[in-house]
């Protein structure tokens, strides 16, 4: 999260009108996803830090190794959601015609 508003912040999804509107779009579209990405792997690393059922649901695996999988899914869904920004932020140096 804090890497999405540090973008943010300095400006990077900024509006221009050379951009062309389907690049706008894309780009907005990649940054709504890449906050509702970050969002979810918050919320799965938090669920290690405190879980919100006691039910095991893992297969019969112990507990460690259910919170090792959920913090690597976390890293993951992490790193998805920076490629995305930086991706809808590659937008605003799209070639001016």
């Amino acid at each position: 999260m804090a890497v999405l508003g540090f973008i943010g912040i300095c400006g990077v999804l900024r509006g221009s009108s050379t951009l062309k509107s389907a690049v706008q779009v894309t780009a907005a579209i990649l940054a709504v996803g890449a906050f509702a990405v970050a969002c979810l792997a918050i919320f799965t690393v938090g669920r290690v830090a405190y879980p919100v059922d006691t039910i095991e649901r893992d297969g019969g695996k112990g507990p460690v190794e259910l919170a090792y999988r959920q913090l690597h899914t976390g890293i993951r869904l992490t790193v998805v959601a920076l490629i995305l920004i930086v991706v809808a932020a590659l937008s605003g140096w799209w070639p001016k015609t």
